[in-house]
This record gives structure tokens, C-alpha cells and sequence, in this order.
């Protein structure tokens, strides 16, 4: 099979934002839908600049992890490409860039898992951990600018970080706790996080953090053995129970907060703990990673039970 390389063609208009986001999408299902091939699809995506440049990246993931042979390196290589387009691009907002980043801060992983069928070290995972806490830390203190973002974009950004930080608070378990050869979360593929399609409500399961796990059985080495949904905060008639696919939903404020008095930002909290736990001794972060802790054994009751 021949591995295509684009290069990426500027014809993006600015005032056309939603309505070529919403052409990315449309272009994005067709593939979903097994209704476009691949290369036909990044064709057309990459009409529409720094958007389209992030869903192909997201459409090479998903190839990569289906095509498990030597093909998947150069997937994740053509994926890679697209990400940092997207991300270098000035066309792409805080948004884009936000989440652009978070599946690149995956692709190392990812890499390991599907080149040699196995997780990764403690050690890779750790420098993988670094950078998805990194881009947390500095995207929270943005965040602090009220003048930077509308009410919507804060919106949509602090749902992203809400993933990051659930993310980051269940890999920094499995480095420091676990190791990560025997259990690893990572971010679930495009397709996983819409359900199957990203421009309709349907009925199939969705969720944004898969954990996988190291098995004896040399045929299927390693399994996904939870999934899981990320919100801020929960509805007005929120319940515990999980939903109909079984897929519990993390609701942070409620159920990572460290006592039952509401904490207005807990995504806030774990991302910048994490954050100062990496950069100060010890001594100084002893009480922040006590806390990381502590939220990571209620995240952990919520996941097995």
C-alpha cells in the first residue's frame, strides 16, 4: 500500500469559520460512514485550513490503529503532520490548538501500543504525562483572563480541560502507582468520542478516555477494559448510574472534589497540582500530591464499581 504526502493548501476564508468546521464534519462522517475512502477525504479536508488539517490528523489516527502491520507507524507519522499544522497554523484559535494537543501529546503512545502490540514504560508515558500537563497548566491560567474568551469558547475549553485533567490525574496513577505495562489510560479515537458520527445524535456508545490492559492471552495482548465519559459538572436531575452502554460519566466538580463542599474549578485543581507536583520538590508539593491522590481514589471507585 502506497503512504500519500500532502502538503497543506491555504484557501481558508476567516469569516467562514462555523460553516467550514461544519464542512469538515460533513466530510469527516462520510468517512465514519464507510461512505468516502481516506485519501478522498483528506483531499477535501485540507480545503479548509487549520481545522481540516486537525480532523485528518484525527482520521490517520483512527487508520493507524486499524491498520496493526508496518503501515501503522507511517499513519501516525502522516497524522503527526497534519496535527502540527494545525496547531502551527495562525488560522487556528486557542480552541484548535487546545485540543490539537492533546491527541499529539498521545501519538508516542500510541506508537508503542500499536507497533509492538504492547503499553509502554513507566518512563515514556512520563514524558507523554509532562506535556499533557504542561498544556493544561498554561490553557487553565488563560483561562483566568475573562477578557480572552467569550462565554461560549470558555465553555467549550473548559470541557476539553475537564478531559485533560481526568486524563492526566488516571495516567499519573499508572506511572506512579500501577505501571503503566500492565494498565494505561489514553484518549479515545475521533470516532469513539462522536459515537460513530460527528454530525448526528445516535444511539451508540461514546466516550472520551479508554483504559487498556496488559493480558497473558498472546493472541489479544492487550484490552480495553474501561471506558469513560467526561463532564464538568452533572445535569439538575443527575444520577450515579452508569449509562445504558454501560460507560460510567465523570462528573468532576461532584465526584473528584475533596470534600462535599463544592469546588468551583476542579479540573483547575488537578491540572495545576499536577502541574507545581513536577516542578517543586517533595517537600514543598507533599499536600497537592496527597490531594491528586485522594481525587484519583474516588475517580477509581467510580470506574470499578
Amino acid at each position: 500500500m502506497s503512504i500519500r504526502h500532502y502538503e497543506h493548501q491555504d484557501n481558508f476564508d476567516s469569516s467562514q469559520v462555523s460553516n467550514s468546521n461544519l464542512n469538515c464534519r460533513i466530510i469527516a462522517d462520510s468517512y465514519l460512514q464507510n461512505k468516502a475512502q481516506l485519501f478522498e477525504s483528506i483531499d477535501k479536508l485540507l480545503d479548509y485550513g487549520a481545522y481540516g488539517e486537525y480532523i485528518a490528523g484525527e482520521l490517520c489516527v483512527m487508520k493507524a490503529a486499524d491498520d496493526l502491520s508496518m503501515h501503522a507507524s507511517s499513519w501516525l507519522k502522516i497524522a503527526q503532520q497534519h496535527l502540527g499544522n494545525s496547531f502551527n497554523s495562525s488560522e487556528s484559535n486557542d480552541i484548535l490548538k487546545l485540543k490539537t494537543f492533546e491527541r499529539l501529546s498521545q501519538l508516542k503512545i500510541l506508537s508503542i501500543i500499536f507497533s509492538t502490540h504492547s503499553l509502554p514504560t513507566e518512563e515514556i508515558v512520563f514524558k507523554e504525562y509532562e506535556k499533557l500537563v504542561k498544556i493544561g497548566g498554561n490553557y487553565t491560567r488563560k483561562l483566568d483572563n475573562l477578557s480572552l474568551y467569550s462565554d461560549r469558547d470558555r465553555e467549550i475549553m473548559t470541557g476539553t480541560l475537564g478531559e485533560i485533567a481526568v486524563l492526566a490525574l488516571s495516567q499519573r496513577w499508572a506511572i506512579k502507582e500501577i505501571g503503566t505495562k500492565d494498565w494505561l489510560p489514553i484518549q479515545s479515537s475521533f470516532n469513539e468520542d462522536h459515537g460513530g458520527s460527528c454530525i448526528e445524535i445516535t444511539s451508540k456508545p461514546a466516550w472520551d478516555i479508554t483504559i487498556y490492559e496488559s493480558r497473558s492471552d498472546t493472541s489479544n495482548p492487550i484490552q480495553p477494559i474501561h471506558k469513560i465519559q467526561v463532564k464538568n459538572s452533572p445535569p439538575q436531575s443527575y444520577s450515579r448510574a452508569r449509562n445504558h452502554h454501560d460507560i460510567p460519566t465523570i462528573y468532576i466538580n461532584k465526584d473528584l472534589a475533596l470534600s462535599p463542599f463544592k469546588e468551583s474549578s476542579v479540573f483547575r485543581n488537578i491540572l495545576l497540582s499536577c502541574e507545581y507536583e513536577l516542578t517543586e520538590p517533595k517537600n514543598k508539593s507533599h499536600r497537592l500530591s496527597r490531594e491528586l491522590d485522594y481525587r484519583t481514589e474516588k475517580l477509581l471507585d467510580i470506574i470499578d464499581n
